[in-house]
């Protein structure tokens, strides 16, 4: 992803970059699975998937059936 990012963007980050901005998005990946786990009594591993579904049902609903 941060390689066709650059590529596009015609940017050149350095490795600590790259690796920082990762981290930002594991980060931000892992609180939101733990918040929706311990709010609704789910394991980690059903929260992710959940939040992985939702993301595509309203991806797919902003684009219509036939995009």
């Amino acid at each position: 992803y941060f390689e066709w990012v650059q590529d596009i963007q015609q940017f050149l980050w350095s490795e600590e970059q790259v690796n920082q901005k990762l981290q930002e998005l594991m980060l931000k990946a892992f609180h939101q699975v733990l918040q929706l786990s311990q709010s609704r009594k789910l394991t980690m591993r059903v929260a992710a998937l959940s939040l992985g579904v939702q993301k595509i049902a309203l991806e797919k609903q902003k684009r219509g059936l036939f995009p």
